[in-house]
């Protein structure tokens, strides 16, 4: 660096940065994009996802409705058949009560026939058509009568206990079919009822997710144009540091102004938009071998430091530097620091080394460079 150039950063360094003492030592304060809060875009993705599953699940929903339908048509349809049934058993035992009520009848009727003829005992039927007949042949055909008269007895006997099974069978189809129906129809009745309470919530759900995704896409809106804010002032407070040291005789920022803070390491992500995670990477990842030194990029003040182990937003155990006039240094991911807040360190001095903590794939060093506070490209200040 120019003489005239270290003579103003030192006497840069004696400022007062514009932070408050709060914030310097907060692990906010030093939280990279990868340990940032989700943003807008990342909402907006969720929850347009969460909405084609409660649209898939309504879809799903439909179709099970359509089957329970089916199932409740048919046992609306069995339940029709069991009512049928009914009739024609009605039907039946209204028959058979009428045919057993006349079949009663004939058997009083034969009962009492019987009884007037035997009077005097079991036996006086055969001895009255044995006395009272004038031949043989008139014997023969009274014997013959009273047997045919006994058979008849039992003919309507049995008659009456068949149409009485019939309709009793009838009647107890009836309430086997119509027992069946009614639990068939209950059941698929409860399941549509379960259906459209589902269908119900959903639908309220997905609403909610509609109004959820309008307002996102709002949000996510404003924080691309205040993203898109935050590089023009960027490039503004660059241009104006610029000014600054060529004014004070220093050299232009770039090319140079910086150490290499790491310099057994190669770049695995650079700074600026991110396809693969769909962020904006706030610094540049300089991969190299756990334990590597890490180097002060320029002379300054440690105005943060932890090696706890941390999650501090992501960034792990790391060191922030204040080189003064709003310039600072991040160095985040450190298996080991090597400085404490308040610390003077020089350009080069070994600070930290490289390590993997908080959020983080493998050994690396993220290095951020800010200009009051807004993250800046850090090549263009190496």
């Amino acid at each position: 660096m120019h003489p005239a150039a270290r003579r103003a950063v030192a006497g840069l360094l004696a400022l007062t940065l514009a932070l408050p003492a709060s914030a310097a030592f907060t692990a906010s304060a030093y939280a990279d994009e990868d340990g940032e809060g989700t943003s807008a875009a990342e909402q907006l993705d969720a929850l347009r996802a969460r909405a084609d599953s409660i649209k898939s699940s309504i879809d799903a929903l439909q179709t099970e409705l359509n089957q329970v339908t089916e199932e409740y048509n048919a046992a609306l349809d069995a339940r029709h058949v069991a009512a049928k049934a009914m009739r024609e058993a009605k039907v039946k035992i209204d028959a058979s009560q009428e045919k057993m009520e006349k079949l009663q009848e004939q058997i009083e009727a034969l009962a009492q026939t019987m009884y007037k003829s035997d009077k005097s005992g079991a036996n006086s039927n055969y001895m009255n058509v044995l006395l009272g007949a004038s031949s043989f042949t008139d014997f023969m055909t009274g014997l013959d009568m009273m047997e045919r008269v006994n058979e008849s007895h039992a003919e309507l006997v049995e008659e009456c206990r068949v149409v009485k099974a019939e309709a009793e069978a009838a009647h107890a189809e009836f309430d086997a079919q119509k027992a069946e129906a009614d639990a068939r129809l209950a059941e698929a009745r409860e399941k549509k009822l379960q259906i459209s309470e589902k269908q119900g919530q959903l639908s309220a759900e997905a609403a909610s997710v509609a109004s959820d995704i309008a307002e996102t896409e709002a949000q996510a809106e404003l924080e691309e144009e205040e993203a898109r804010r935050a590089e023009e002032a960027a490039a503004a407070a660059a241009r104006a540091f610029a000014a600054t040291m060529s004014a004070q005789g220093g050299r232009d920022v770039g090319n140079g102004f910086f150490a290499n803070p790491c310099p057994d390491a190669w770049e695995s992500s650079g700074y600026g938009w991110r396809e693969f995670d769909q962020k904006f990477h706030l610094g540049t990842d300089m991969a190299a071998p756990m334990g590597a030194p890490i180097y002060a990029a320029e002379a300054g003040t440690v105005i943060g430091a932890s090696e706890d182990g941390g999650y501090h937003g992501g960034a792990g155990n790391f060191v922030t530097i204040a080189h003064g006039n709003g310039l600072v240094t991040k160095y985040f991911h450190c298996s080991a620091v090597f400085v404490d807040p308040g610390d003077r360190v020089e350009r080069g001095q070994n600070i930290a080394a490289v390590g993997s903590t908080g959020k983080s794939t493998g050994p690396h060093l993220h290095f951020q460079v800010e200009v009051n506070g807004v993250a800046v490209c850090p090549y263009d200040y190496l």
